[in-house]
């Protein structure tokens, strides 16, 4: 099932070689400003849980739309196959709150300049805002000072959406985790300790003073002021963001309090800055948890709460590929037709289809959303070469699931005759197919078309074939009755003025 398992590089210190020295990672970007802007949220929301405890309560399903920014190119944006780990993660994160998070359509946006910096194209970022959807939108750079400092994500209270620097998507990495806590009116537990000013005992003393260097009230062990101090919630205990750099789970500082107490902080806090402790072990506090649901059913959440429920079952399978694998030759050099199985759970599954088995977004990539088990792609690829593709089974919830094994096929040297695009479903059941036994062709025709169906051997030689014949729109099943043909590879082929569209059938004894 799903593993609860923290990113070593999201709260921590991380320094990368630079031509100019060191480059410091800061883990959040959400800013002192912002946080301030937050806690007004978290003063209301503890005000309504005074009011209004939390009783029973059934899964509440959350929209959320990433926005996928490559280069002008269309190249460099982060795989989907993060952001499908990204939100397995998610959902293993916030279960423990009845939250579930339901992916709404990739926005592929190709603007190098988003690409890169961001933080001027604000006017463009508003107009792909999706007002229906926690919106992340994922870019090279989530933000920092050029050479000195790089941020892995934030969350805008005044822009209302999450960015996300690329490589902080995918398994194991909670940062989006922390920075969806900001977005639900959480702050910092060592909130006035941000970097660069978290604490350090030749700067700030033992014990601490009254405040911290951004102002706030430091946090007593005691928790007697925690109402007013740091965060605001009084089962996080006082951190003043000892983990920056902090290299195990147990933090043995002697740091005191304003009163001369040592401080004993919450190592595995998903909103502090530790990085050591056992994975399974981050977690939300029960406040923190409660004040996350109260701000989700406020008045200014409304629009993540569409009253919609998703579709949600378990994903455990994987797609076997029927065809084409094994290098197949396909037609020609502009369109492919590709089948596989389907998988439990599954609802649609996303195709990829490369150069690289890597399947790198560096390079050329085709990849859509299909919902059904077969697609004839119609695109112009390089003739006389080698391609992969592969295909993962997914939902709008569960994305846990793996890919398939990559299937190969290699192009042709022709351009082959014209798809038939009237036809949404051509299904040849069941196949393999005994060879006394009756072959049916399921097709769903977008709209009427005359043409004619013919089953065909690897020669080209017609072995049965109907009547010439109106093909009706809607779902259509037809018949061909074998009689012993020879076993083996064959093709079923539909010929209109307007096309053509083939399938292969296997018959066997």
């Amino acid at each position: 099932m799903l593993k609860k398992v923290f990113n070593l590089l999201i709260l921590g210190l991380i320094s990368v070689s630079s031509g100019y020295g060191q480059v410091v990672t800061e883990p959040c970007g959400t800013t002192f400003d912002m946080q301030m802007q937050i806690l007004e949220r978290t003063r209301a929301n503890k005000e309504t849980l005074r009011n209004h405890p939390i009783g029973l309560r059934s899964t509440q399903w959350i929209p959320i739309r990433f926005h996928l920014v490559a280069k002008s190119d269309g190249f460099g944006a982060v795989s989907e196959q993060k952001v499908y780990d990204q939100l397995c993660e998610l959902n293993e994160t916030y279960s423990v709150m009845d939250i579930q998070f339901y992916l709404k359509p990739f926005n592929y946006i190709n603007n190098t300049t988003m690409y890169n910096d961001h933080e001027g194209t604000s006017f463009l970022m508003s107009s792909n805002k999706d007002n229906a959807a926690i919106n992340v939108f994922v870019v090279k750079d989530a933000g920092g000072i050029p050479n000195v400092s790089s941020t892995l994500g934030y969350y805008s209270p005044n822009s209302d959406w999450l960015v996300m620097r690329i490589d902080e998507l995918g398994l194991f990495k909670k940062t989006l985790s922390h920075e969806l806590g900001h977005f639900f009116s959480l702050a910092h537990p060592f909130l006035g300790w941000e970097t660069p000013d978290q604490y350090d005992p030749e700067v700030h003393g033992n014990p601490v003073g009254q405040y911290s260097p951004a102002g706030t009230p430091n946090e007593r062990q005691d928790g007697s002021n925690c109402e007013t101090a740091a965060d605001l919630v009084c089962d996080t205990p006082p951190d003043y963001n000892f983990g920056f750099g902090w290299n195990s789970c147990n933090y043995t500082g002697g740091t005191m309090d304003p009163t001369g107490t040592v401080v004993d902080p919450m190592e595995v806090n998903i909103m502090s800055y530790f990085l050591a402790c056992d994975p399974n072990d981050y977690t939300f506090t029960p406040m923190q948890s409660e004040l996350i649901i109260t701000d989700l059913n406020t008045q200014a959440r409304n629009y993540v709460r569409p009253n919609y429920i998703p579709t949600h079952n378990d994903i455990s399978g994987v797609p076997d590929l029927i065809s084409p694998i094994n290098d197949e030759l396909t037609p020609g050099y502009n369109t492919v037709h590709l089948e596989w199985t389907p998988v439990e759970g599954a609802n649609q599954y996303f195709l990829e289809i490369s150069r690289l088995s890597s399947f790198s977004t560096d390079f050329w990539r085709y990849k859509t959303t299909v919902y059904g088990t077969s697609k004839t792609v119609n695109v112009t690829m390089e003739p006389n070469k080698s391609y992969y593709w592969r295909v993962r089974a997914v939902n709008e919830t569960r994305s846990c699931a793996t890919y398939s094994i990559n299937g190969k096929f290699k192009t042709g040297t022709t351009v082959a005759i014209n798809e038939l695009t009237k036809v949404d479903e051509f299904v040849v059941l069941p196949n393999p197919v005994s060879n006394n036994e009756n072959l049916r062709v399921r097709l769903n025709a977008e709209s009427a078309f005359e043409g004619q169906m013919s089953l065909i051997d690897l020669t080209g030689r017609v072995i049965r074939q109907l009547p010439a014949q109106i093909f009706e729109a809607g779902n259509n099943i037809y018949e061909f009755a074998l009689d012993g043909e020879a076993p083996g590879i064959y093709f079923i082929n539909v010929n209109s003025s307007e096309g053509k569209i083939t399938r292969k059938v296997a018959i066997t004894e």
